[in-house]
């Protein structure tokens, strides 16, 4: 943020007399905070946009809300679909040692169980 951009906003809190609170490139006003946002432009099948729009009225939402959470929802599905793949892939690479450690643990069991004999 250039030192222009941060007077612009100092003036908007001064004139709406906003409580302001500027923490790592956030300013957080009383029960709003504005974030950076980026533009993007895709492109949608008819059906789809008809759909999203009929939801979207049903909610009484705005298309950017709706989209934005969309692309939340997806962003964590795929984060938690890579977790899972990666944590298959480990557990791969390490159940042959762990079968190993088991088969250890089992014979030491078996040998203190005959000491107490």
């Amino acid at each position: 943020m250039n030192e222009y951009q941060y007077l612009n906003i100092v003036k908007l809190v001064k004139d709406y007399k906003l409580f302001s609170v500027l923490s790592q490139n956030y300013f957080l006003y009383y029960r709003t905070k504005i974030i950076s946002m980026k533009s993007i432009t895709i492109k949608v099948e008819d059906k789809v946009l008809t759909d999203a729009d009929a939801i979207i009225a049903h909610l009484n939402t705005s298309r950017q809300k709706y989209f934005s959470n969309a692309i939340q929802q997806y962003n964590s599905y795929v984060r938690r679909k890579l977790f899972k793949k990666q944590l298959t892939k480990e557990s791969k690479l390490v159940s042959k040692d762990t079968l190993a450690i088991l088969k250890e643990f089992e014979e030491l069991n078996q040998l203190e169980n005959l000491k107490n004999i």
